[in-house]
């Protein structure tokens, strides 16, 4: 769990993240979304101990960042955009090395668990200057789990992945999100949307946080309805275009496209059923995560 309380970081006279407030589950995947230079990075550094606040509180699992950051910081794994690894040293050492710093007894234990988890099989010797920059992403993860954290952040981590091993990364982050808070940030509005939670930052401020829905909703009250007909029977269009629930009506190839609400959708088809049209199909179109940033930063 992460709690933060007006959480606010300047550089200068720029204010990089602004009086942000929240409070992440035990366990789950939090999409942090927004464009470059939203403050993203920031507030990742700043929930990971590795940038100090100007302002306000940050809690890990209850324990007080600032108070206690040993303790806290135990619970977090934490892989930014580009690792911090020691590229002379073999895969095998880094991550041996990364879990003695962890206090681990045995860390080989968890790093031949997570190196196969993340098909990195057979690479224990070879050096991590050599490798791609997927393969380091993939190293740096595992050095993030390798003590099994009650928090993951995670900042742009799918840089350098190929379709493959983006689809591989992904399948791990649900699992550890099972049992884990995993915190994912990305300007890629599309990579998190299927997120238990999205959180949408601009300008360093949290503008809009809850699920897809959610955020769609508050954007928007209406959504689009395709409403396709087999017969046209004369007046239906005008019978539509008098009701007080529809924000839009625009004709299409066989029927129309409306702005209505969910919850009036019996209201619409009972008034084409009476008319003695037949349906052929409904279906709505869901907004984009785009559109509905775009909405939220222009309200």
């Amino acid at each position: 769990m992460i709690e933060t309380r007006a959480l606010t970081r300047r550089f200068g006279s720029l204010i990089a993240v602004s009086e942000v407030s929240v409070c992440w589950p035990q366990v789950g995947l939090v999409g942090l979304l927004g464009p470059n230079g939203a403050g993203k990075t920031s507030l990742l550094r700043m929930l990971a101990g590795a940038l100090a606040a100007t302002e306000g509180e940050i809690r890990v699992c209850g324990i007080d960042l600032f108070e206690h950051p040993m303790k806290a910081r135990a619970k977090i794994g934490f892989l930014p955009e580009n690792p911090p690894l020691h590229l002379e040293l073999t895969v095998g050492e880094y991550l041996r090395f990364a879990g003695e710093l962890r206090g681990m007894h045995r860390p080989w234990l968890a790093i031949g668990r997570w190196m196969e988890r993340l098909a990195l099989q057979g690479l224990e010797k070879q050096r991590i200057g050599s490798l791609s920059k997927g393969l380091r992403q993939r190293v740096g993860l595992v050095q993030a789990l390798l003590h099994d954290p009650a928090v993951l952040l995670l900042d742009e981590p799918t840089s350098g992945l190929d379709p493959l091993q983006l689809i591989q990364f992904r399948e791990v982050l649900r699992e550890v999100s099972e049992r884990s808070l995993v915190v994912w940030s990305t300007h890629l509005l599309t990579e998190v949307e299927d997120g238990s939670t999205l959180a949408f930052l601009h300008g360093g401020r949290l503008i809009a946080e809850g699920t897809a829905a959610q955020l769609r909703k508050r954007a928007s009250q209406t959504e689009m309805l395709r409403v396709l007909v087999d017969e046209t029977p004369v007046g239906l269009e005008a019978r539509l275009l008098r009701l007080p629930i529809l924000r839009r009506l625009d004709r299409v190839e066989g029927g129309w496209e409306c702005d209505i609400e969910r919850h009036d959708l019996d209201v619409l088809t009972s008034e084409i059923l009476a008319s003695g049209a037949k349906l052929r199909e409904l279906s709505w179109d869901t907004a984009s995560l785009e559109s509905t940033f775009a909405k939220l930063v222009s309200t």
